[in-house]
């Protein structure tokens, strides 16, 4: 249990710092892409797609044998944790898609906010599905 916690714990801050570092970088930049979505959403897309590629990539390669073959069980299941719910949870966050989208259509109107709604749940899907065909 304490090997659990601790690497969901540590992947959980790896994964957060990911997610801070990508959109305080975006968010210093000039915005210089006209369109309907600033940098911080965009960075919060990135994010999520790449948090879900990751997690496809990581389940893909651990059914198929590439990822934890030499471990104990309790050390794969440690190493899952880690991966899965400590760093691409901290990585990706659905509650700054949702703020990300309410910020939007208040500042763009409603068009944007269901754009980037649509557009994070249908990419978020595919980079899911190309992370498990890649690791599979």
């Amino acid at each position: 249990m304490i090997l659990d916690l601790a690497a969901v714990v540590a992947g959980g801050a790896l994964g957060a710092l990911l997610r801070f570092g990508l959109v305080h970088r975006a968010e210093t930049k000039a915005e210089t892409r006209p369109g309907p979505w600033d940098a911080a959403a965009r960075a919060t897309l990135a994010s999520n797609l790449g948090g879900c590629a990751v997690f496809g990539l990581w389940v893909a390669a651990s059914r198929a044998g590439w990822i934890g073959v030499d471990l104990a069980p309790g050390d794969a299941r440690a190493l899952d944790l880690f991966v899965l719910t400590g760093v691409c949870g901290g990585w990706t966050t659905f509650s700054t898609v949702v703020a990300d989208g309410a910020r939007l259509g208040a500042a763009r109107g409603p068009q944007s906010s269901v754009g980037y709604a649509a557009v994070t749940l249908i990419l978020g899907t595919l980079a899911l599905w190309i992370g498990l065909r890649l690791g599979g």
